[in-house]
């Protein structure tokens, strides 16, 4: 990047990042892997107050844990650079989002983007990865 060029927004660079070599592909396969983490996070924890009696979330039960261990896992397999986790999270989430809105449960679509599009900037940072690490001297197709 040119030093005379405006550096991105904080929440752009991390959410979208550019991926032009193998450094910044592995940055956004771990973003995308530390939102997988923060969901398993959130998700594991209102599934055990929601054993323990206290149901903030009326649609969260302890069958939540089995959405926790998966998202712990997709997120670890993305952190490994793994381009079938980072896809199978990105589609993991929005078929779960889209159940969810079947179920009559309303979320905020926000979040939802957000989510998709951290999920989707590990899909390429994952792919990205494998092809410079294949062909270091070409560009990226992303």
């Amino acid at each position: 990047m040119n030093f005379l060029e405006p550096k991105p927004k904080w929440w752009r660079s991390s959410i979208w990042p550019q991926i032009y070599d193998m450094d910044s592909a592995r940055e956004a396969a771990k973003v995308s892997a530390y939102a997988a983490f923060f969901c398993a996070g959130i998700t594991a924890l209102f599934a055990v107050l929601s054993i323990a009696g206290v149901n903030l979330i009326s649609y969260i039960s302890m069958w939540s844990l089995l959405d926790a261990v998966i998202f712990l896992g997709f997120g670890i397999g993305t952190k490994k650079m793994s381009r079938v986790c980072s896809v199978l999270l990105l589609a993991f989430y929005v078929l779960e989002k889209i159940a969810s809105l079947v179920e009559g449960h309303f979320q905020n679509p926000l979040i939802w983007l957000l989510f998709i599009a951290l999920f989707t900037s590990g899909v390429r940072g994952c792919f990205a990865y494998h092809q410079f690490s294949q062909h270091p001297e070409t560009e990226p197709v992303l």
